[in-house]
């Protein structure tokens, strides 16, 4: 990229090199044809405010995937991309890969194995190739230097050195002269790609040497095994996949499609919404998690990771650890005796009563009551934040369920049109789930994101935004669930329905804004946690 590219905008990548297939294009509803409504002004702030520093990408040899700033803007992304069948990715793979050997006059398979060792990044690869010494080059990639001198065919020995027979075989060696026969080659290429799962990290069978085996060896030993063929084509796919960060895999179930970014804005550093066309399933192409608009990636990461962990911490906590009665710090029991010492402030203590060890005779009862109730009290503040925040998670995780279940129940009504429902009310029954199901799935994410935040003025502001939109979501879903897909029940509530979509559908854009300004405008203060989870970002 020239620096005169870099001034004119310092968030692009530039993908030209890639042939382009029809991009993916959205198709207006008819509903909005039909039925007048009030246009949404466009978000004034521009979602590229955040610059890739590219010199940070420079530094190491990975898939420049950053930490989102801000989910990026739903309704004017500056962000494209296609959706491909395995097929067409792996066409537009390998026109990438005669487009770099046309530049760089290597043979093909050495171009796919230093493409893959530069996560398929062709700008740092060239610059790479042309920066430093050959020898250096290549032995980094682990290739043997095409440009050295050819090894002698008599240099070559005749014994294999796997299975060590003097037997008159076909033999076999890589540039590194590590000799073996054809069989062994065979069955160790099959070990690799199956039981191992290896396909471009293959090396050379002997145990000292790192040179890579290329795509032509695994071919050529493989020719007669369709099975073996197949798996090692799946690896290599998915390789390109896993390598590349400009591709993600659609997750949606049984899919199979890959998700291609044709030209990207700030798409390393942004959560950005993908649907995919073939199976409908919306998610987030920086962490391929279900589209989680307003939280960040890594805060989501380290919040299901919580989700996880916490419900059995939690449980664990109540049976094996009890609170100090002077300072308050867990305690976990490490032997039998009941004689206990706090290593935080020395107070010695009764295990079973919390009575004080040297007054204490015998746990008959309670006596520690006062402090019992204390120690119930410290519980209920470890635990109530998070709680508060998990159930209403959860609740609203709940709510679009079942949501959605009522809206696969009906839709084949609909489709059928059993009660002659006009085109116009089938489009306002469909948009108004649809609506309803985008702001569920945000509230869902909104008490995530709420229970990192620390409480000030603008966390109020959002919370304000939350409960509203909480309750015209309510609302909504409370005229959904009548019936409907008759014509009696739908005429007197359609126009209903109608202001509360719309209304709900503001109400989402407003809160969302708020986040975006807060991110923009550092309103947003984070509990500590959060400052332990960017500390131990890698």
């Amino acid at each position: 990229m020239s620096e005169d590219e870099i001034d004119d905008d310092e968030c692009f990548y530039d993908m030209t090199e890639l042939p382009s297939i029809s991009p993916k294009s959205s198709e207006k509803n008819e509903l909005e044809n039909k039925i007048s409504e009030p246009s949404t002004p466009l978000d004034e702030l521009d979602e590229n405010f955040y610059q890739i520093d590219e010199d940070t990408q420079h530094e190491t040899i990975q898939p420049y995937i950053d930490e989102p700033l801000t989910p990026s803007d739903e309704i004017n992304p500056n962000f494209h991309y296609t959706i491909l069948t395995q097929k067409q990715y792996v066409e537009l793979m390998m026109n990438y890969v005669d487009e770099v050997k046309d530049i760089l006059q290597l043979p093909l398979t050495i171009i796919k194995l230093l493409l893959h060792y530069f996560k398929w990044n062709k700008q740092r690869l060239l610059e790479q190739f042309y920066e430093i010494d050959h020898n250096e080059f290549f032995q980094q990639a682990k290739i043997i230097n095409p440009f050295s001198e050819k090894i002698s065919i008599n240099e070559l020995t005749n014994i294999c050195s796997i299975c060590c027979s003097d037997e008159q075989k076909e033999m076999f060696s890589l540039e590194c002269k590590h000799t073996f026969c054809n069989n062994c080659w065979k069955d160790y290429l099959i070990n690799q790609i199956i039981n191992e799962g290896h396909a471009q990290t293959i090396v050379c069978p002997d145990f000292q040497c790192e040179i890579l085996v290329n795509d032509e060896t695994i071919t050529k030993f493989l020719d007669d095994n369709e099975f073996v063929k197949h798996i090692y084509a799946k690896i290599i796919l998915n390789s390109y996949i896993d390598n590349n960060p400009r591709a993600r895999w659609c997750p949606g179930k049984n899919c199979g499609y890959i998700i291609n970014a044709t030209s990207l804005t700030s798409a390393y550093n942004y959560a950005q919404l993908i649907i995919c066309d073939h199976c409908q399933t919306s998610f987030c192409f920086q962490c391929a998690q279900p589209w989680h608009d307003p939280i960040k990636c890594i805060l989501l990461l380290h919040w299901n990771k919580k989700l996880l962990d916490d419900s059995n911490t939690i449980v664990w906590l109540k049976v094996n650890t009890k609170i100090c009665p002077k300072c308050k710090v867990n305690i976990e029991k490490d032997g039998g005796c009941n004689h206990m010492t706090c290593r935080n402030c020395r107070h010695e203590f009764c295990w079973l009563c919390f009575g004080k060890w040297s007054t204490h005779s015998k746990c008959n009862s309670y006596n520690g009551n006062q402090i019992t109730d204390e120690m119930q009290n410290q519980y209920a503040l470890i635990l109530s934040r998070y709680m508060h925040y998990y159930d209403r998670f959860r609740n609203h995780e709940h709510s679009f369920d079942l949501e959605s279940k009522l809206f696969e129940k009906i839709r084949p009504k609909l489709i059928r049109n059993e009660q002659q429902l006009s085109k116009n009310d089938i489009q306002i029954i469909e948009k108004a789930f649809n609506i309803l199901l985008n702001c569920r799935r945000t509230l869902i994410y909104t008490y995530s994101f709420a229970y990192y935040l620390e409480k000030n003025n603008q966390s109020i502001v959002f919370e304000e935004n939350q409960a509203d939109l909480e309750r015209i979501c309510e609302e909504l879903s409370e005229l959904l669930e009548q019936d409907i897909t008759k014509e009696i029940v739908l005429d007197k509530i359609k126009r209903k329905i109608y202001e509360k979509y719309q209304y709900c559908d503001t109400r989402r854009k407003v809160l969302l804004k708020h986040v975006k300004e807060g991110y923009i405008n550092d309103y947003w203060q984070y509990h500590d946690e959060v400052k332990t989870i960017a500390s131990n970002k890698v």
